[in-house]
């Protein structure tokens, strides 16, 4: 199945964002960042929402960049709207900082300096919504073939009692 995450980021944070990607991509997931996927002539507002859209998840960088940035900001509150998961993957120096649409939301703390252990962590977590959605893609599959069961023998059982009746 395929799963794609949309990571928010400030330009300015690409180094870490390239490891983000790469550690989602060895866990089999399909990576949007919006410097790899140039439209030009394209609506970029647009864009972005129709991503953040058809992607499964979103996946935050908040560094001090980040929180400057209007275009992560934006994008946390389009993923709020449309109900995506969020995990935000935060800086140990602006942990305080937080707030706005990502207060209340439980996030991975990272060190700029050594940052690999919260990228693991991030893809673990990704993988882990993966599955689960797997899981439930799977169950419902299996209900609409038990549905899809029972509407057969109901449908068969009238044909039969019109078939057989005595007149």
């Amino acid at each position: 199945m395929r799963y794609k995450v949309f990571v928010s980021h400030s330009t300015r944070d690409m180094k870490l964002v390239t490891s983000i990607r790469d550690d989602l991509k060895k866990a089999g997931m399909i990576v949007y960042l919006a410097e790899e996927h140039l439209q030009p002539g394209k609506n970029l507002p647009q864009k972005i929402i129709d991503n953040i859209k058809s992607s499964d998840c979103m996946v935050v960088l908040l560094t001090y960049m980040g929180t400057r940035s209007q275009f992560v900001n934006q994008e946390i509150g389009a993923a709020r709207i449309i109900k995506k998961p969020i995990i935000p993957m935060v800086e140990r120096k602006i942990e305080k900082k937080i707030g706005g649409l990502l207060a209340g939301l439980e996030y991975i703390l990272f060190d700029k300096a050594n940052p690999k252990q919260a990228i693991s962590k991030v893809a673990s977590y990704v993988s882990d919504l993966k599955l689960r959605l797997e899981s439930e893609i799977q169950k419902r599959e299996e209900m609409f073939t038990m549905i899809t069961a029972v509407a057969f023998l109901v449908l068969l059982g009238i044909i039969l009692y019109f078939a057989f009746r005595k007149k």
